[in-house]
């Protein structure tokens, strides 16, 4: 069984360890200045991408224990294999929410583009319920749910009727309407001439959603391959603790780094997002801003 990792992921070397680090203080500390500059907001994409952004915070902070743990154990002399499945769950977990933060708020061309992303994404949220087994929920609530994706798939078709969109492009976005899925998807307009021509659905796979460089290509099929408990998960898990340390610090690596691409993508694009994200920006560490800018146009 083998893994096929990039030889080269970024062209400068950093470390990585510390990068990780610096863009975790960074977050914590836009996340205090955020309370400051507006500790009530009744702005709806900031309140989202507050609490994505805590997530995210979560996420990261469980991440950086993982590497802190293998760091300590690297001094004694008995030496614990890199917990790659736990590592390649928390990475995949960080590149799914950067992935639709950024397809959401920052991949649309207009307000209205957005909005439609939006309202679908929440629609997507209330089938989880709608659909769901579980036997605690009562009717009333599923009902309620219903009702609420009702009215938001009408908002989305007054939506379109301001838009220069092709018939093609507007069965695609019923279609997303009508299926009846909690699958989250990626979407994108492709345009010709200012006019949407199409609605195209966007996987995780498809990393060109998130960012631009090739190398990256390979990178949810990896983390996805790690840790989801499939036979193949189990034969990468075999392969793992059968192999040279070499390779597996060759693969932790790739792991961190995409965790510090993805995280400080996300950063960036809730500064860029958010009110006052220009005051936030400057909350970022010193040492990481240059760094930020690199991944950020990756």
């Amino acid at each position: 069984m083998e893994v096929v990792i990039p030889e080269q992921n970024f062209c400068i070397k950093i470390d990585i360890n510390q990068c990780l680090v610096d863009i975790k203080s960074s977050m914590e500390c836009i996340r205090r200045k955020w309370t400051e500059l507006s500790p009530l907001t009744s702005d709806e994409t900031d309140a989202i991408s507050m609490c994505m952004f805590q997530m995210m915070i979560c996420k990261l902070s469980s991440f950086v224990r993982i590497a802190e743990i293998e760091n300590y154990q690297e001094n004694k002399q008995y030496k614990r294999m890199p917990d790659i499945e736990t590592m390649s769950a928390i990475a995949r977990s960080i590149y799914e929410m950067a992935f639709m933060y950024h397809n959401i708020f920052v991949m649309p061309m207009s307000d209205k583009e957005k909005q439609i992303l939006l309202l679908l994404w929440k629609i997507r949220g209330f089938n989880n319920r709608i659909y769901s087994k579980d036997p605690y929920q009562s009717p009333e609530q599923k009902s309620r749910d219903k009702k609420e994706v009702t009215l938001l798939s009408e908002r989305i078709q007054n939506i379109t009727k301001g838009l220069t969109i092709s018939e093609k492009a507007l069965k695609q976005i019923q279609h997303a309407l009508d299926k009846g899925t909690s699958k989250i998807l990626g979407y994108k307009f492709v345009r010709a001439n200012d006019k949407i021509t199409s609605f195209e659905p966007v996987s995780f796979d498809k990393t060109e959603g998130l960012f631009k460089h090739k190398g990256k290509l390979v990178l949810y099929e990896l983390l996805s391959s790690h840790s989801h408990p499939s036979y193949l998960g189990i034969k990468h898990f075999d392969y793992m603790h059968n192999i040279n340390t070499a390779e597996i610090d060759r693969v932790k690596e790739y792991i961190s780094q995409s965790v510090c691409f993805c995280s400080a993508k996300f950063m960036m694009d809730v500064c860029q997002t958010v009110k006052n994200g220009n005051g936030l920006r400057g909350a970022i560490l010193p040492q990481i801003c240059f760094w930020v800018d690199i991944f950020n146009d990756m």
